[in-house]
């Protein structure tokens, strides 16, 4: 029941900044952004330098991960060698 003392109710809502992003995920970008300059796509001779760009930076990736994988290898290679000395020790020791 509506008290007799004729008191107004005030609804106050703040302003929220930034809201929704409906759209766009920042103000002014676009989503279509691959390779559209003036209509034109890529020529011939572009397409190739970028495929020889990639192979060469595909290929420098493969000896360096091969690098690394042949010092892991050869790191496991000497503990390896290591525990095989000690075990063969022991078995000498104890069959003595």
């Amino acid at each position: 029941m509506p008290s007799s003392g004729g008191g107004k109710v005030y609804y106050v809502t703040r302003k929220v900044r930034g809201g929704a992003q409906l759209g766009k995920a920042v103000k002014g970008s676009s989503k279509d952004k691959k390779g559209k300059k003036d209509g034109k796509g890529m020529t011939d001779e572009e397409r190739r330098l970028a495929d020889s760009i990639n192979r060469l930076e595909m290929s420098d990736y493969l000896k360096k991960l091969a690098v690394t994988k042949k010092a892991q290898l050869k790191e496991f290679m000497e503990k390896e060698q290591k525990i095989s000395k000690m075990n063969k020790l022991k078995i000498q020791n104890h069959w003595r």
